[in-house]
């Protein structure tokens, strides 16, 4: 059953299977859910569990949910395991197995001269499901086949398989090749990268970790669920208190290259999603900007500075839909 849903799941271009004990599956595509008319009894369920758990599949009753990744007959799925009203469920992610490059995409061009940067921190922000682990897989992709760096990704769970081209690519899974993210990030400056790429930002120690990197030489590129550059400066900034949240900034001030915001949008056929951005590069003004804490001011300066490379969402928008890429009623 698993195999045939996940065959079914690539050729209708679904992003999410959601498989429930003794109820119809559900999908999601172009951000809309659909009821399949196929119900899963509870046993098969728990063979589902077994088949993608196999030797974690005692802990699943333990621990009541587990997170993870594999590939089944050469799909890619991220999944969720977790019980409600005492019954078993999955939610899976399908992970297209192509890293699709930035150009593909159709990425804003800028991205490609901030990875160009030997330090610094850019973040990738959004909603979950808003494509923020494929656009990072992009940008490494792209330091991959024309830059020739040590890359180390620390993931939850690892998503995208990539192979050494120019670049030596190491990737790390929390729960498997190591247990915590500030743990990784703290072995990670002992091995000699040049990249780093963490999954999120989850913790306080995290965060400073990340921007200390960025600061003493690393590249670091890493995600939050935050919607935009205003709420992602403030969400770091704010983990912090008294005259800790008043470093950080300025740590945060020095080392950020960009906050790229993106959610995805609905193509106007209906055959998938594009993605609208919010980009935010870092200037003198801006540095000043997040030392101050006056972050207010930064969504009017992303509107009057496009010249270095911001972009505001409304704008992003607009050129979709002139470009007829988008129906200005799905927004």
């Amino acid at each position: 059953m698993l195999d045939r849903l996940l065959v079914e799941a690539i050729n209708k271009n679904v992003s999410d299977v959601h498989i429930t004990s003794d109820e119809y599956v559900y999908i999601r595509k172009s951000k809309k859910m659909i009821r399949l008319e196929v119900k899963t009894s509870s046993e098969d369920v728990l063979k589902i569990a077994s088949e993608i758990l196999e030797d974690r599949y005692d802990s699943l009753f333990k621990e009541r949910q587990l997170d993870g990744s594999k590939s089944i007959n050469g799909v890619r799925v991220r999944y969720n395991f977790y019980f409600e009203r005492d019954k078993l469920s999955v939610a899976l992610r399908i992970i297209k197995n192509e890293i699709r490059s930035i150009d593909d995409l159709m990425l804003p061009d800028v991205l490609k001269s901030l990875i160009k940067n030997h330090a610094g921190l850019i973040l990738v922000t959004g909603p979950t499901g808003s494509g923020k682990s494929t656009t990072l897989a992009a940008m490494i992709n792209e330091i991959n086949q024309t830059m020739s760096k040590h890359i180390v990704t620390v993931e939850d769970p690892i998503e995208y398989i990539f192979e050494n081209d120019k670049s030596l690519i190491h990737q790390r899974e929390i729960g498997v090749d190591t247990l915590e993210f500030s743990d990784a990030l703290r072995a990670v400056l002992r091995q000699d990268p040049d990249v780093i790429m963490l999954g999120e930002l989850r913790d306080q120690e995290t965060i400073e970790t990340a921007l200390k990197a960025s600061e003493t030489g690393h590249l670091v590129l890493s995600t939050l669920h935050t919607s935009g550059a205003k709420s992602t400066i403030n969400r770091i900034s704010g983990v912090f208190k008294g005259k800790d949240e008043e470093r950080i900034r300025y740590l945060l001030s020095d080392s950020l290259l960009a906050v790229i915001s993106q959610r995805l949008i609905p193509l106007a056929d209906k055959t998938g999603v594009v993605p609208a951005f919010e980009i935010l590069v870092n200037t003198n003004a801006i540095s000043n900007l997040i030392k101050k804490g006056e972050v207010g001011q930064i969504d009017s300066y992303i509107k009057m500075n496009s010249k270095e490379g911001s972009i505001s969402f409304d704008d992003s928008i607009n050129y979709l839909i002139k470009s007829r890429r988008i129906d200005p009623n799905d927004l």
